[in-house]
């Protein structure tokens, strides 16, 4: 189940809905600031630290990057779609339905605006989640390749949904940004509530 019908959640949570992914593949980490460079030859991100997520990117910035990689690799890389992101984030199969991304207490697994100093920090240093994918819950939000619509959990399609308003994905729109930033509060609904 994707969104939720709870109190608790946004409006662009609702309603909750079935929704069914192909297989896919995800990073177990935010993309680090040395990798990033690896692949750019710049890094412009706020704190420098080689092993802490690339921030102060632009979308397009992101959209270059993933080309760069993808010719450099010879694979196919995108953002996950926010159905892929939070179906990830809960756990996917493994999920125990933990009120943050792989534990229910927030320090475990997440920097978040109590613990972090207001700067991110190297990735991976929390606990992962039940997929051992790290920082889903904090330490910089994550982009995705939805573009942000209030109504986008009321559409219909159900087999690897994603909304994206126009086929140039260098189009200027609001993009969904998903988990919490190292100045972020906690979130105060659980991971299984939203998520898929």
């Amino acid at each position: 189940m994707m969104g939720s019908n709870s109190d608790g959640a946004r409006a662009r949570e609702k309603p909750a809905h079935s929704v069914s992914l192909s297989h896919f593949y995800i990073g177990k980490t935010e993309v680090t600031q040395a990798f990033f460079e690896r692949i750019m030859g710049w890094n412009l991100s706020y704190f420098p630290c080689a092993d802490c997520p690339v921030n102060n990117v632009s979308w397009m910035n992101v959209q270059l990057f993933i080309d760069r990689l993808s010719t450099a690799s010879g694979l196919e890389f995108h953002l996950p779609s926010e159905a892929q992101w939070e179906y990830a984030a809960k756990g996917g199969q493994f999920s125990k339905a933990y009120l943050y991304s792989g534990s229910n207490d927030i320090n475990e697994v997440a920097w978040y605006v109590k613990n972090s100093s207001r700067r991110s920090h190297p990735v991976a240093t929390k606990k992962p989640n039940e997929l051992g994918l790290y920082d889903m819950t904090g330490n910089l939000w994550e982009y995705c390749q939805d573009d942000l619509s209030r109504r986008a959990y009321q559409r219909e399609q159900a087999l690897n949904p994603v909304l994206i308003s126009n086929s140039n994905p260098r189009a200027v729109s609001m993009k969904v940004i998903r988990g919490e930033a190292m100045s972020s509060q906690p979130m105060n609904r659980k991971y299984s509530d939203v998520t898929a």
